[in-house]
């Protein structure tokens, strides 16, 4: 198991974290640096920051997204074919 240092050197090498997220662990990386001790909370939030860029949920979002768009392409060509058989272009 990561310690909460290596937790956010380890995002922080990520590209894909919110500009929230970020800034959070940046101030956190700072906060080691200073060489004071985290508080409960910020330890809970790493680690539900970092629950939110496992493998697992990284593929979740993707699949979802992939599904969404899949989706929406379905939607289009539906209202395409509704509007053929109306006489519109």
């Amino acid at each position: 198991m990561f310690n909460e240092k290596e937790i956010v050197e380890n995002l922080l090498k990520r590209n894909d974290l919110t500009d929230w997220d970020k800034d959070f662990m940046l101030s956190i990386s700072e906060r080691f640096n200073s060489g004071k001790d985290l508080t409960e909370k910020q330890i809970e939030w790493v680690h539900k920051i970092a629950s939110r860029y496992s493998e697992e949920a990284v593929k979740e979002r993707q699949d979802w997204a992939s599904q969404w768009n899949g989706g929406c392409v379905a939607i289009v060509r539906s209202i395409e074919d509704a509007l053929k058989l109306i006489g519109v272009k």
